[in-house]
């Protein structure tokens, strides 16, 4: 099915302004280190184009996300015992040195303690 007139010159206008920017001529205003020519260019084009295509320029080059940086308080990482990644169940590295660990299974469990390759019950 043939592009109506009205689609094509949308289109046609979305292609030239994409090979401008990937050849370094039209760059957006978040980009850093753009030159006054590269500015005065991108908002001189925009300004004409608004008037009959609004979304244009957010729908070429959207805005990156800003990153907001995430304390780590409260933020839990992929625990391990005994140099073991544990998957699916909370698992608690004892504080009492290296080595040494409890383990609880997917099911709960007694605690397990590690030391080098031997593993000893603990009772509760």
């Amino acid at each position: 099915m043939p592009v109506s007139q009205f689609e094509a010159v949308p289109e046609s206008l979305k292609n030239v302004l994409l090979v401008m920017n990937a050849s370094g001529f039209l760059v957006p205003p978040f980009v850093e280190h753009r030159t006054a020519d590269q500015a005065l260019l991108w908002d001189q084009t925009f300004q004409r184009i608004a008037p009959f295509l609004p979304e244009l320029e957010r729908e070429l080059f959207p805005r990156p996300r800003q990153v907001v940086p995430v304390p780590f308080e409260g933020v839990q990482p992929r625990r391990t015992v005994s140099g073991h990644a544990v998957q699916g169940v909370d698992a608690q590295v004892s504080e009492h040195g290296q080595g040494q660990g409890y383990e609880v299974g997917p099911g709960g469990g007694s605690p397990v303690i590690h030391h080098g390759h031997q593993q000893e019950q603990e009772l509760p």
